[in-house]
């Protein structure tokens, strides 16, 4: 997330990979909050009025916050619903060739920590790890190179990084639920579906990301929403569990 800077990124070898300098700035699940406040209100907008525009706004934020397997997802069904969309078609054939690129670095960078047992490249698998949703896989990866390697300064600061990541989004995740309670408790629909597509946003990967949306469809269900997007958000978690990265 934005709060920590180890989502910005060098390239190495035309390759993304995470610094492992880190600054926390006060509050920083506070500030999760806030700066992912305007993609929710994209999710919002697909799930009540999914005009192509909205479809198209997706690509940059969802991108900088490393959401792109749920932005592909989204894109697909954009370019279905819009085949003659132009900007639409290019950022789904963009985002494509991006999700297949981390694929083919990531088993690159095997090949290579296999070859050499550079510790970079460790660090940049797990990197890959995280932009495909699969952060709890990359802890886990870096964790049992720990075990091998020791507590090499890189691979401990990328762990770290995950580890505080984590756990400032479920701070923020936290604060958002209070907000879906809150709108829940005062019979306010909007608001609810507002608060529970903001958390949606922020554990889009994660099996439980759903619930807060089933929650609010029990609570108002004669509210309309978009069904095709509600079952490709429902969908994220598994596809991301899918993925394959030649292990």
């Amino acid at each position: 997330m934005a709060a920590i800077n180890f989502l910005s990124f060098v390239f190495v070898m035309g390759l993304p990979f995470l610094q492992n300098g880190i600054t926390i700035e006060n509050n920083p699940h506070e500030m999760i909050v806030n700066e992912s406040e305007k993609n929710a209100h994209l999710l919002h907008a697909l799930l009540t009025n999914p005009q192509p525009e909205i479809f198209v706004q997706l690509r940059q934020p969802f991108q900088k916050d490393a959401k792109n397997v749920l932005l592909q997802a989204l894109l697909e069904e954009g370019s279905a619903r819009h085949p003659s969309h132009e900007m639409l078609q290019k950022n789904k054939k963009d985002i494509d060739l991006y999700v297949e690129k981390l694929k083919t670095n990531y088993i690159n960078y095997k090949n290579l920590a296999e070859s050499t047992k550079v510790v970079n490249h460790y660090c940049s698998m797990a990197a890959i790890q995280y932009h495909l949703g699969q952060d709890d896989e990359g802890v886990r990866f870096l964790i049992s190179k720990m075990e091998e390697e020791g507590q090499h300064p890189q691979l401990f600061n990328l762990w770290r990084n995950f580890l505080e990541d984590n756990k400032n989004r479920k701070k923020a995740s936290a604060v958002i639920k209070g907000k879906f309670s809150d709108a829940m408790e005062r019979k306010d629909a909007k608001m609810a579906l507002l608060a529970a597509c903001h958390w949606y946003y922020l554990n889009s990967h994660k099996e439980y990301a759903i619930s807060l949306f089933d929650k609010w469809k029990g609570k108002f269900p004669n509210e309309k929403v978009d069904q095709k997007i509600l079952q490709v958000l429902r969908s994220i978690y598994q596809r991301t569990q899918n993925i394959k990265l030649g292990d």
